[in-house]
């Protein structure tokens, strides 16, 4: 199953949120995780300059090797990429998140150069506490980005 990805401006945002919701309701009724997390590309988004398109189709590619089929990702008119782990625990989530974080700087290096700040990230999960959000607050903050 290829991963489902969604660029800026289509209706795949509408749809990831959609189903963060879905995904929340079935792991709140089964007990079972869901993890939820935003990489802040915007930086890099903003270096890219007319080179916008390649950026945009090396996240994609980048994200379809990382995510599994059952997994949704988006990148946002802002630049950040929002990821929907189902039946996935914080860990997980932060696994997959770092590496995609990681590849983009590399493989991003002939597009916006050397990349040397960090690439900021927020996760949360459900059930999970260690996160300063709830998964919900987390899912309405990024609706509204």
């Amino acid at each position: 199953m290829i991963a489902k990805i969604a660029s800026p401006g289509d209706t795949g945002f509408q749809g990831l949120v959609e189903q963060a919701g879905i995904e929340l309701n079935r792991a709140e009724r089964y007990h079972v995780f869901v993890s939820m997390s935003v990489i802040d590309f915007s930086q890099l988004a903003d270096s890219a300059g007319t080179r916008i398109p390649e950026f945009t189709e090396r996240i994609n590619s980048i994200v379809s090797k990382v995510i599994r089929g059952c997994d949704y990702a988006t990148l946002l008119d802002n630049g950040s990429l929002a990821l929907l782990f189902p039946e996935t625990p914080r860990q997980g989530a932060e696994v997959a998140t770092r590496r995609i974080s990681e590849l983009a700087r590399k493989e991003l290096r002939d597009v916006i150069g050397e990349v040397t700040d960090t690439v900021p990230v927020e996760i949360a999960s459900y059930p999970d506490t260690a996160g300063a959000k709830t998964m919900a607050a987390f899912l309405k903050e990024v609706a509204h980005r």
